[in-house]
């Protein structure tokens, strides 16, 4: 189990309070505090600490905070800090991000990535988890 999956099951089905970080909170990150417009193709030592650093503190939190931090930052980045059409004018942390203050600036090169398919994926799976985890969970299994 990789890095993301194994901090995705301990924080929403355990509610431990661990870093996950996906896709769009990589980018919700890179854009609020770094000013980049895109997170890039690999996630770097740097968005790692990143990640970290900007972490609601597990000292202080019973598991449901930094659920809660997961899950908004992953929705912020998969509803409105879109990396094609983000929505700025609507985003909850539009006065603090210094890609907005820098002017949104394109993605260079480097940054592009191109969409991975579905059908087949560890992220196909980690989904069917998360879903079967989120079911049971609900119906009281776990």
């Amino acid at each position: 189990m990789g890095e993301y999956t194994a901090a995705a099951v301990a924080c929403f089905a355990f509610e431990q309070p661990e870093v996950v970080v996906d896709t769009n909170i990589r980018r919700v990150l890179v854009r609020v505090f770094d000013a980049r417009p895109l997170a890039g193709k690999t996630y770097t030592a740097a968005q790692r600490r990143l990640a970290h650093d900007a972490f609601p503190d597990p000292n202080l939190d019973d598991g449901g905070v930094a659920c809660a931090w997961n899950i908004a930052s992953m929705e912020l980045g998969s509803l409105v800090c879109t990396s094609k059409s983000p929505k700025c004018g609507i985003c909850p942390v539009r006065d603090m991000c210094a890609w907005r203050a820098a002017g949104s600036p394109a993605p260079t090169e480097e940054q592009k990535t191109r969409g991975q398919a579905w059908h087949g994926t560890d992220r196909q799976v980690r989904g069917a988890l998360m879903t079967l985890l989120r079911d049971a969970s609900a119906s009281g299994s776990i």
